[in-house]
């Protein structure tokens, strides 16, 4: 094994025990002379281009990423926050707590009755046995306390397995009562409000509450999150964290960008930075070349280990050695192991970060992800609460830069600050995103290996490694949180057909961890029972919808249903606008209807779809064919409604489809023109930046 340093000291003949205690004290880093003057505060970018020279991407075909320019990031940056932190009170606590767990512990007094101690807290942790034979009872005293032991545990075993039924029994009953009538009432057509051009089911009142429902509860986290950094000490520091970056042949200007943003965190515990890449060839060994070059003057370490830690045996001790390298190492390191897909890197990163350089948490991170300065401090406070096992915060998107790419930020905007902090109300996020999450290293210890190592139809899982982990920390009972407070930046792509594969992917992810996730619905809260036969059944009411209304209403029923959608949009935007001042959300979902089909018929499929952004798995005509069909469906049935429209006499264009296409048309004319005012203005923000970041 190999490994290149950049300005470190020299070291001792051989390698150091691995046992031996790491580095513990925070990173600080060092600024570098090259750098322009950092932006004003309220601005997530880093500083600005090194002067280093640009690094070309290796492949033979073009990039389908748009890299940001420093005026990008700094036009979509947010603002910072200014409170600083302390851990005395957490300390004060667990100090009292081990002082009165030791007391507990020692109370081994003769006098003292069985009664007296099985009423005491946590006496089911006292070693009978030892008081038994301290006694002057001698033997039978032990059998007698084993005894009282032993019936202690029966009947604590049948509490929980009454209660444990009693919660699978109320969330199965309390989902069917939600879900039944819908399908009820759909089979029978039954109509809540009947009128003659449009009728409201049972469907569309289950929706309106769905989505209120959604707002009140996200409204009230953010309340809950706000109260907390509120009351938050001064002087408070929270649990140390190591920082884990993943990549693969990432563009260069993205990886750059995200390692300077690395720099510019503000987090007084940040204990370790990792960077795993997950492949060491020639055309892999750029991102360490740019890994280096941007902390230059950190001391900076460079391992080629020349394989990934998940695919030999635990024993190997090659292992080993790799710890100890990483152990002598005095600043951010970055591993460039053999190709083995980003669940394997992330386990490289996490072996790390649990036995060599041990730290209370892990912050798992993108190589095309742009940190905000407070994330890291934000996401380490959440797990203040014991009883948080893992929490995630706002992704946002910085490269809106077409319509789909705007679309998607949008939707990224609800999906974060409607549907997870409603989940967090719930303390049952269903997924810590990959780009910016933090996971307690005890729950990992416990978790990363059947996550590993995790199949689907005796097949290894390549993708959806963030929503499986995720699982696994509900499945241990831990709460799974989201804070406003934690952001970043990444890319989406903007064009359709990768884009179809991205959701492709996802969609494959939520169906296949849905089925696995029914196991422990008992153990959280009911909305999270419900939210996931909610989402499990939607597309199949949505698409049952658009097939019957295309192909069997009238074209008024078209328009109507079709200005219903997009209304529909407006109202779940009302939070974004009121919260961002950005909106509306039109009719994604439609868009993604031909992902989440895809994902059913191909579950079996464990591959990832695109290799990466240098290559593709599958031809782009194979890619395509599930959106033309879609499309082609759309299209079809558009047609087949406007050609019974012309020869059914008994249907007349009157007023009422006048009026109707007017509103149509105005809703689209009103989210075109607020597009092309918020591009305006984006195009507006990029010139204004880019004179303040000249050096």
């Amino acid at each position: 094994m190999s490994s290149e340093q950049s300005l470190l000291p020299s070291h001792p003949e051989g390698p150091p025990d691995p046992s031996a205690a790491p580095r513990r004290t925070p990173l600080h880093f060092v600024q570098q002379p090259h750098q322009s003057i950092p932006p004003p505060p309220g601005y997530l970018v880093p500083p600005v281009n090194s002067g280093a020279p640009a690094l070309q991407s290796p492949g033979d075909k073009p990039l389908d990423v748009v890299s940001p320019t420093d005026s990008d990031l700094n036009a979509y940056g947010v603002r910072q926050k200014s409170l600083t932190r302390s851990n005395a009170a957490r300390h004060n606590s667990v100090i009292s707590s081990r002082t009165n767990a030791s007391v507990r512990s020692n109370r081994s007094n003769f006098g003292q009755s069985v009664h007296g101690l099985a009423k005491e807290e946590n006496a089911e942790h006292f070693d009978w046995n030892t008081l038994g034979r301290s006694s002057t009872h001698g033997a039978s005293f032990s059998r007698g306390h084993a005894s009282i032991r032993s019936g202690l545990d029966r009947q604590k075993t049948r509490k929980t397995e009454v209660w444990t039924i009693v919660k699978v029994t109320w969330t199965v009953l309390l989902c069917l009562a939600l879900i039944t009538p819908l399908i009820v009432s759909y089979a029978l057509r039954i109509a809540i409000i009947p009128s003659r051009y449009v009728t409201l089911g049972l469907y569309g009142i289950l929706v309106l509450v769905h989505y209120t429902a959604q707002l009140i509860f996200a409204t009230l986290n953010r309340r809950w999150v706000r109260r907390l950094v509120e009351k938050r000490p001064s002087d408070w520091v929270g649990v140390s964290t190591g920082l884990l970056i993943v990549g693969y042949r990432e563009d260069p200007e993205l990886f750059r960008q995200c390692l300077r943003s690395v720099r510019e965190l503000n987090y007084e515990n940040l204990r370790e930075i990792i960077v795993v890449v997950d492949g060491d060839n020639e055309d892999d060994r750029y991102m360490g070349q740019i890994f280096q070059e941007v902390f230059v003057h950190d001391d900076a370490t460079l391992l080629y280990p020349g394989f990934a830690i998940a695919d030999v045996d635990q024993n190997d001790p090659r292992i080993q050695e790799l710890y100890a390298d990483a152990q002598k190492a005095k600043g951010p390191i970055c591993i460039l192991q053999s190709h083995g897909g980003k669940r394997h890197a992330m386990y490289t990163g996490f072996q790390i970060l649990m036995n060599a350089l041990p730290v209370d948490s892990v912050v798992v991170t993108d190589s095309d992800t742009v940190l905000d300065p407070e994330s890291v401090r934000e996401l380490a406070f959440m797990l203040e609460d014991p009883k948080v096992g893992a929490a995630t915060g706002d992704v946002q998107i910085w490269n809106d830069v077409n319509w789909l790419s705007f679309l998607t930020a949008l939707r990224y905007w609800y999906a974060f600050n409607i549907e997870r902090a409603c989940q967090s109300f719930h303390r049952c996020v269903g997924c810590v995103s990959g780009p910016l999450g933090i996971y307690r290293t005890e729950v990992l210890k416990e978790i990363v290996e059947p996550w590993v190592t995790q199949t689907f139809l005796g097949v290894p899982c390549t993708y959806g490694d963030d929503r499986h982990l995720t699982n696994l920390t509900l499945k241990l009972g831990k709460r799974v949180v989201y804070t406003q407070y934690a952001s970043c930046l990444t890319e989406t792509p903007t064009k359709y057909i990768r884009w179809v594969v991205q959701q492709t992917r996802w969609s494959k992810s939520f169906y296949r961890e849905g089925l696995f996730n029914l196991r422990w619905l008992h153990r959280h809260s009911p909305w999270m029972g419900y939210e996931l036969m909610f989402q499990g059944i939607y597309p199949f009411v949505l698409l049952y919808i658009v097939l019957y209304t295309l192909y069997a209403r009238t074209l008024f029923q078209l328009i109507v249903w079709a200005n219903i959608v997009i209304l529909m949009g407006f109202y779940k935007s009302i939070f974004a606008l009121i919260r961002l001042g950005r909106g509306p959300l039109p009719a994604l979902s439609l868009l993604r209807l031909s992902p989440r089909f895809k994902a059913l018929l191909f579950l079996w499929d464990n591959g990832w779809g695109t290799s990466s952004r240098f290559g593709a798995a599958l031809s782009r005509w194979q890619q395509a064919i599930f959106p033309i069909l879609w499309f082609m469906i759309v299209l079809g049935g558009v047609s087949v409604n406007l050609w019974r429209f012309f020869t059914d006499s008994k249907q007349v264009f009157g007023l009422k489809d006048i009026i109707g296409l007017g509103v149509l048309g105005g809703l689209l004319l009103f989210w075109l023109v607020g597009y092309n005012i918020y591009q305006f203005h984006r195009r507006s923000q990029r010139v204004d930046a880019s004179p303040s970041q000249s050096v």
